[in-house]
């Protein structure tokens, strides 16, 4: 009988780069995820928060340092610590000014006093026409936690005519019953506050605006606006000079609404309590 020879024939399977369904589909998961890491990218460098006035933007809100000596005030700006200041109206605010060292902010605080008028306080119990005092921010947060519209909130603080540290604020009583908290705030809010002028003219916040959502990626968002301050907005006030708060200013109290204490430590620092506030 003749033997039957039987051959084995082995098929060999192509790389899958080599077939066309699997190597499409390869590039476009690669260009989809690309496209999204992009889109993510893209969206958090225009998020990242710029410093007023550096741009070249015509609407900037700062000014070269010589423009602020030679013409004093100029309305929406941080003063130099060596320019003149307008006359101080009771219930209005002083344009903020920006500090150097802590030397510079001892002497701005004396300016401060000088410009209304101030002298220290002798006696928790007898105020008079003019003082300044201090009081932790704790104390400002107790009294102002009720209804911070009745009655006279010097008359309830627990004053004490020296600093007791760095959770002291200094406040000021200029002669027509007015009450002012001394405090520092970073330069972005201070040149806000500038453009707002003397009487702090908050408005009303505009509603919010709709963002895509996350799955749209390739939407873009809205570039983020300048730094705006309305009623509600929340500032943090710094009883001293600190790299987060460079600028000085004086708040009428009745303009803020305290909400919570929150204590800073830097390395082996003393504490520092900061008093994060709405505006009114």
């Amino acid at each position: 009988m003749k033997k039957i020879k039987v051959t084995r024939r082995v098929i060999t399977k192509p790389p899958w780069y080599e077939r066309p369904p699997l190597l499409f589909g390869a590039i476009a998961g690669l260009l989809i995820i690309s496209g999204f890491v992009m889109a993510q990218l893209n969206s958090r460098s225009a998020q990242q928060p710029t410093v007023l006035g550096t741009g070249g933007d015509d609407d900037s809100l700062s000014a070269p340092a010589e423009s602020l000596e030679t013409v004093g005030h100029l309305p929406g700006h941080v003063l130099a610590s060596d320019a003149p200041w307008p006359p101080a109206v009771s219930g209005e605010c002083l344009p903020p000014v920006e500090v150097e060292t802590l030397k510079g902010a001892v002497a701005l605080r004396a300016r401060l006093r000088h410009a209304r008028a101030l002298e220290p306080l002798v006696s928790p119990s007898g105020p008079a026409d003019g003082v300044y005092a201090f009081a932790p921010a704790r104390e400002l947060l107790r009294v102002t936690a009720g209804d911070p519209e009745s009655g006279a909130i010097w008359d309830r603080l627990e004053l004490s005519p020296r600093e007791r540290g760095a959770r002291d604020f200094e406040l000021h009583h200029d002669s027509t019953g007015q009450t002012y908290i001394v405090a520092f705030v970073s330069r972005e809010v201070a040149e806000v506050l500038g453009t707002l002028g003397p009487g702090l003219g908050l408005v009303a916040p505009p509603p919010e605006e709709d963002r895509p959502a996350k799955w749209q990626f390739w939407k873009k968002a809205p570039p983020p606006e300048k730094l705006k301050l309305y009623r509600g907005s929340q500032i943090t006030l710094h009883p001293d000079l600190s790299p987060e708060a460079t600028c000085l200013i004086a708040l009428p109290l009745k303009r803020i609404q305290p909400l919570e204490v929150q204590e800073l430590r830097a390395g082996k620092a003393r504490p520092v309590e900061v008093l994060n506030v709405s505006l009114r």
